[in-house]
C-alpha cells in the first residue's frame, strides 16, 4: 500500500493538468462510466465477502461439541444437574447453522440481483464507450491523449480512498502502541520491584548468615534468551554486537528496541556496534524491535562462602567452590527460617562429620519445631544429636539372588527407643560415640 499511495502526488498532479485543457469536459462522460464500473466492482467484492462471513460461521459437524466429560473417565457428583448444558450448546449450534444459511441465501440474492443490474447497466456502459472510440481519434488528432488521461483519473479514484484507510490505520497503530509501551513501562516498572526485593531478600540472608554465607543480587551475565531473538531475527553474523552487548552491565531490552526503531547510526552510536551489525539489527525492524522488547533478562542472584581461616575473610562465589564447599553454602541456606518441608539425601557425601554436627544438627534441632526434616543418611550424628522423631532403619537383604531392603517394624520409632539405639550402635559407624556426645551434651 506504501509503494502504491507514494505514487499518489505525482498522479494528482499529471490529473491536475489534464483538467486544465479541455480534456476533462470532453470525456466527463467516459469517466463517469468508469466510476459507476469502479462501484459494481467494489459491491461484487463486498458480497463475496459476505458470503465468506456466512461460510465461517457454520460449524463444523451436525452437531455442538460434547460439552460434559464421558462419565466413564470422570465421575461428577452432579450431572445430572448439569445436563441441560448440552441442549443449550446444541441450540448455539443450531443457531449458527441457521444464520450461515440465512447469509449464504442472502449472498446468492444479492449476487442475482447485482447480475440484473449489471445487464441493464452494460449496454449502457458499451454504447458510452463506443462514442468515446470515435472521440478519442478526434483528440488524439488534436494531439491529446485520452487514454492516459482516463488511466490517471481512473488510478487517482482508486488511491484515494486508500490514503484514508491507510491514515485510519495509523491512527489506530498509534494508539494500540501507546497501550503497549504503558505495558512494557508497567512491566520494566515490575521488574525493578522485583530486583528491589531480591536485594532486599539477599541481605537478609547475608545478616543471618554474618561471615559464612552472603547472598547479593546482579543483573544477568546470560543474555542466552536476547542472544536468541537477535539472531534469530538478523541474517549473518552479529557476534560484534552481541559482545559489546555482554559488555553492558545493565541491559534494558526496551532501549535497545527503541533503538532498533531509530536505525543503524543509532544503534552504532548507542552501543558501539560495527556498521555491518548495526545494519543487519536494524533491518530486523519493527518485527524485530517488538521481540527484543518482550525479551526478559532476570536477575542473578549471587551465594558466596567464606573460607576464610582464623578469622580472615576469603569470599568465593558457588561456582569457584569444591563440592563439600557448595554444598556447605547451600544447606546452610536450606537450614534458614522456613515453614517448608525439607529431604536431604545422604549429606555426609560432601560434608565432613564436624559440620554435621556442629552446623547442620545444632539448626536442624532448633528448626524443627517449624518445619520437617527427612533425612537419608549414614550418619549417625544426625538422629542421634538431632533428637529424631522417627527413624525407619532399612535392612539389607539378599532374596531369591537378589538385593532387597527391608523395614522392620520393631526398628522404627524415635531415638529414645532401645531396638532403635542398638540399630544406630550396629550399622552406622560412630554410632556409639554419637550417643556419648549426646550425654556429654544434653545429659541423657
Amino acid at each position: 500500500m506504501d509503494l502504491a499511495l507514494a505514487a499518489l502526488p505525482g498522479l494528482k498532479e499529471q490529473l491536475k493538468r489534464f483538467e486544465e485543457t479541455e480534456l476533462a469536459t470532453r470525456l466527463q462522460e467516459q469517466a463517469s462510466v468508469q466510476h459507476e464500473q469502479r462501484i459494481l466492482d467494489d459491491f461484487s467484492n463486498a458480497i463475496t465477502g459476505f458470503g465468506q462471513e456466512g461460510d465461517a460461521l457454520k460449524p463444523d459437524g451436525e452437531s455442538a461439541s460434547t460439552v460434559l466429560p464421558p462419565e466413564k473417565e470422570v465421575k461428577l457428583p452432579h450431572r445430572d444437574d448439569l445436563a441441560n448444558v448440552q441442549a443449550i450448546a446444541q441450540d448455539m449450534h443450531d443457531a449458527k447453522v441457521q444464520a450461515a444459511e440465512v447469509l449464504a441465501i442472502a449472498a446468492k440474492k444479492a449476487t442475482a440481483d447485482l447480475a440484473a443490474i449489471r445487464s441493464e447497466w452494460q449496454p449502457k456502459a458499451d454504447a458510452v464507450e463506443a462514442t468515446y472510440k470515435s472521440l478519442k481519434k478526434e483528440l488524439e488528432g488534436d494531439g491529446f491523449d485520452p487514454d492516459a488521461y482516463l488511466t490517471v483519473k481512473n488510478q487517482v479514484a482508486v488511491l484515494e480512498p486508500k490514503q484514508g484507510e491507510k491514515d485510519q490505520a495509523v491512527s489506530e497503530l498509534a494508539i494500540e502502541q501507546k497501550a503497549r509501551q504503558s505495558i512494557v513501562d508497567e512491566w520494566e516498572k515490575a521488574d525493578r520491584k522485583a530486583y528491589r526485593d531480591l536485594e532486599k531478600a539477599a541481605k537478609k540472608v547475608s545478616k543471618k548468615l554474618k561471615g559464612t554465607v552472603r547472598a547479593s543480587v546482579r543483573p544477568s551475565s546470560d543474555l542466552g534468551p536476547l542472544e536468541q531473538v537477535l539472531r534469530d531475527g538478523t541474517e549473518g553474523q552479529i557476534s560484534q554486537a552481541l559482545t559489546k552487548l555482554q559488555e553492558l552491565e545493565d541491559l534494558l531490552p526496551s532501549k535497545l528496541a527503541a533503538t532498533i526503531r531509530k536505525g543503524a547510526q543509532a544503534l552504532s552510536d548507542e552501543f558501539g556496534f560495527t556498521d555491518s551489525s548495526s545494519q543487519k539489527i536494524a533491518a530486523g525492524g519493527e518485527t524485530l524491535a517488538l521481540l527484543v522488547e518482550e525479551t526478559r533478562i532476570p536477575p542473578e542472584a549471587v551465594i558466596e562462602l567464606n573460607v576464610g581461616r582464623d578469622g580472615a575473610e576469603n569470599w568465593k562465589e558457588l561456582d569457584r567452590l569444591s563440592a563439600g564447599q557448595k554444598a556447605t553454602a547451600v544447606l546452610m541456606l536450606l537450614l534458614l527460617e522456613s515453614d517448608a518441608p525439607l529431604i536431604i539425601d545422604q549429606p555426609e557425601d560432601d560434608l565432613d562429620n564436624q559440620f554435621i554436627a556442629g552446623h547442620v544438627v545444632e539448626k536442624m534441632r532448633v528448626a524443627k519445631k517449624q518445619r520437617q526434616f527427612l533425612f537419608s543418611s549414614h550418619n549417625p550424628n544426625i538422629p542421634v544429636l538431632g533428637d529424631a522423631d522417627q527413624i525407619i532403619g532399612l535392612k539389607p537383604v539378599v532374596e531369591d539372588g537378589e538385593d532387597r531392603t527391608k523395614i522392620d517394624q520393631k526398628l522404627c520409632g524415635s531415638i529414645d527407643k532401645e531396638e532403635v539405639q542398638e540399630l544406630i550402635k550396629e550399622l552406622l559407624e560412630g554410632g556409639e560415640q554419637a550417643f556419648s556426645t549426646r550425654r556429654k551434651k544434653c545429659g541423657f
